[in-house]
């Protein structure tokens, strides 16, 4: 199978995590039943296990990970991370989610030219527990906080792992409401 996603805005994007587990759900459904299944994406091949009402996803490997980043944003300088994880995305540690203007900073750290040309899709994170986070995103091509965002719940709970020198999995609890869980193998340092 082969996966394409076009966001908002019209612009196709190299991934998506919620889109892939739709995907892998329709596959299953319509050229099926599929237990196990691999799809294309311009951010690699995914692989996707079906069991009941739960679709696990075997994401491509992340790429380009940078911590200890200083972001300087509207005069103020945001501690942040990077990681490529299929999509590009920041990542910025708060210590309360609910007060952070996700519209206006996620915006100005998705332009940001430190993460030209592609820009990057920006997540707020707030520490839940020692294995546990909470997140919000702004999307590049929804250009607005969404209620989820799979490769952004990925990307924010490896920065986690590798910040806070933890394995897997990382729980994590997105805007709409659900508990989603990231686990993953280390290859290295991170």
């Amino acid at each position: 199978f082969r996966m394409r996603y076009y966001n908002a805005d019209g612009g196709e994007a190299e991934m998506c995590g919620n889109g892939a587990r739709c995907f892998a759900r329709y596959a299953h459904r319509t050229a099926g039943p599929l237990r196990q299944l691999t799809f294309e994406t311009p951010a690699g091949v995914i692989g996707a296990t079906v069991a009941g009402e739960l679709v696990t996803l075997q994401m491509s490997d992340p790429q380009d990970l940078r911590l200890r980043l200083e972001v300087p944003v509207g005069g103020e300088k945001f501690a942040a991370a990077y990681v490529d994880s299929g999509v590009p995305h920041v990542s910025v540690r708060v210590a309360r989610i609910d007060d952070i203007d996700v519209r206006s900073l996620g915006a100005a750290l998705r332009q940001h030219p430190m993460f030209a040309p592609r820009g990057a899709n920006a997540n707020f994170v707030e520490q839940r527990g020692p294995h546990a986070i909470a997140i919000r995103t702004y999307e590049r091509g929804v250009e607005d906080e969404t209620l989820a965002c799979g490769t952004g719940v990925v990307a924010t709970a490896l920065i986690f792992a590798a910040t806070e020198n933890v394995n897997g999995p990382i729980e994590v609890l997105v805007k709409g409401g659900d508990l989603l869980q990231v686990d993953f193998t280390r290859h290295g340092n991170h």
